[in-house]
């Protein structure tokens, strides 16, 4: 039996300090800059979590960083509803790869 590891906890706790100082202390962004900041934040956990659980989260996280970069550099009028397709088609992407397993 496991016992709570409370350094797992703790990192959690770092990493979404470090995001919401970013965004909200330093950071001054325009709305699309920060859709474009949480999802890659979100997507370094997935690739940072695939190198525990399989490699199929570090390859989905590489892609969804770099579709979200390609949306901001080059999608300006649908940037709202590129990102909803990419990060949620992403989800549900990992949602069947898990339920597979």
């Amino acid at each position: 039996m496991r016992s709570f590891d409370s350094r797992m906890l703790l990192a959690f706790l770092l990493y979404c300090v470090f995001g919401l100082f970013f965004s909200v202390v330093l950071g001054h962004f325009t709305p699309r800059q920060l859709a474009t900041f949480w999802s890659l934040y979100a997507m370094m956990a997935y690739t940072i979590a695939g190198l525990w659980f399989g490699y199929a989260y570090v390859a989905l996280g590489l892609a969804i960083s770099a579709l979200t970069l390609v949306g901001y550099f080059l999608v300006s009028s649908w940037f709202d509803l590129w990102m909803a397709v990419v990060n949620g088609g992403g989800l549900i992407l990992v949602g069947l790869w898990m339920r597979r397993s």
